[in-house]
């Protein structure tokens, strides 16, 4: 495998692109990534071989690079939630390569197309997922990346949120709007202002369903 980075700036020998910049780590054997963070925001990493196969099963992670003198804004607690998708159809045998998926309509190399049957945050789907508790007054940041393949329209109920970042990238006050939807590509980031100013249980989820 390989390990490439979203949102870093890191010399092409450590950007984990197989056959351009590296060759990929074969099993068993080992490769240090050395590199100075330099830009502040939300990142993310991911494997770059077989990504298919290698995402689906869960090789990547949030990377937050946080500013050496500090936030411009305090708040009192963050929280990150990567958003993915599970194929249950996706086993061990068909990352090996030692079966197919059912579906058969179009190819991925694996026999057919990936029918998803959970959106998941963190890895956990329905009630798994913990929830995200605010106290009243508080102003937190919620950090969201998209590590799956289908976009999702992330939507808070009963207050709205300021869009502070996307794709790590501070977004200027002057520009900063307030919605209680936002649309996260594969790929993508956004960070989220929101304060406790409506006390209640609320949903924080996907709206495409």
């Amino acid at each position: 495998t390989t390990v490439h980075w979203h949102g870093i700036d890191v010399p092409l020998n450590m950007d984990g692109v197989p056959g351009l910049s590296q060759e990929p780590v074969q099993p068993g054997a080992d490769f240090m990534y050395e590199f100075t963070a330099t830009n502040p925001g939300t990142r993310w990493y991911h494997s770059h071989v077989d990504g298919a196969a290698q995402l689906e099963l869960g090789l990547y992670g949030p990377m937050i690079v946080e500013p050496r003198d500090g936030e411009p804004v305090a708040y009192d607690r963050e929280f990150t939630y990567m958003l993915d998708e599970r194929a249950l159809d996706f086993t061990p045998a068909v990352a090996l390569g030692n079966a197919q998926v059912r579906f058969r309509e179009a190819g991925n190399g694996r026999g057919g197309a990936l029918q998803y049957d959970f959106f998941l945050m963190n890895g956990k789907a329905g009630d798994a997922i913990a929830p995200l508790r605010i106290a009243p007054g508080e102003r937190v940041r919620i950090r969201v990346i998209n590590a799956g393949s289908l976009p999702h329209a992330i939507h808070l109920h009963g207050m709205s949120f300021l869009v502070i970042a996307t794709d790590g990238n501070p977004v200027p006050a002057t520009a900063q709007f307030r919605k209680d939807t936002v649309l996260v590509g594969p790929a993508e980031r956004v960070d989220l202002e929101v304060e406790g100013t409506n006390p209640g249980v609320w949903m924080f989820h996907c709206h495409l369903l």
